[in-house]
């Protein structure tokens, strides 16, 4: 047998492996692509409008340089209305 070792690349933005789940997922990359969320605090989404208003509050800024926005609706119809 032979045995070779891999080639070894290096990656120009090589990140960081974690475990987590998919709500903080979504926000890891979302909180960086996007300027504002609109969320309404309903099960399984309850996390990601935690997440993204505990960003905001932090003063995180995307990769556009921009403050991020965060608007919690009074109801799922006008979290409907303000993501639309």
């Amino acid at each position: 047998m032979n045995f070779r070792k891999k080639n070894e690349r290096t990656f120009k933005y090589p990140g960081k492996r974690m475990a987590m789940d998919g709500n903080t997922a979504v926000i890891m990359c979302e909180r960086e692509a996007s300027d504002a969320a609109g969320a309404y605090p309903i099960t399984p989404s309850t996390q990601m409008g935690e997440y993204w208003a505990e960003e905001m509050a932090k003063r995180h800024v995307n990769i556009s340089d921009r403050a991020l926005v965060f608007i919690e609706p009074e109801s799922e119809h006008a979290a409907a209305a303000v993501t639309a």
